[in-house]
């Protein structure tokens, strides 16, 4: 979903859902300063949990927070997750069975 109020954390998304259904996971996407990018995703454990919290929450408008500086009214738009991959005007495939580790230990660590 997008147009998440910026002030709003997981919990939050996770409370916002939960009535429709058994959230597995809600994450608001961050950026490096840890602030919401606007956007996130829950996963529900059924169809028909999904179905409803688009049905409902869809063009919802969410009014400003009094209490936070700079907040505005949002509208969500919601709807179901589609990979990068699969949708329309995407360019060229990436590969996507990489994995990027960082952060090993300098010592006792070889190419092996």
């Amino acid at each position: 979903m997008k147009g998440l109020p910026k002030n709003w954390k997981h919990d939050d998304l996770n409370k916002a859902f939960e009535k429709f259904g058994k959230v597995h996971s809600a994450k608001v996407s961050i950026d490096s300063d840890f602030n919401s990018r606007g956007y996130g995703f829950v996963q529900f454990d059924s169809e028909q949990a999904i179905q409803k919290a688009i049905a409902e929450m869809n063009d919802l408008v969410i009014p400003a927070d009094q209490g936070v500086a700079n907040q505005e009214e949002t509208k969500l738009s919601v709807c179901e997750f589609v990979p990068k991959l699969d949708r329309v005007g995407t360019s060229k495939p990436r590969c996507s069975n990489n994995l990027y580790v960082k952060n090993f230990p300098h010592t006792d660590y070889t190419e092996d």
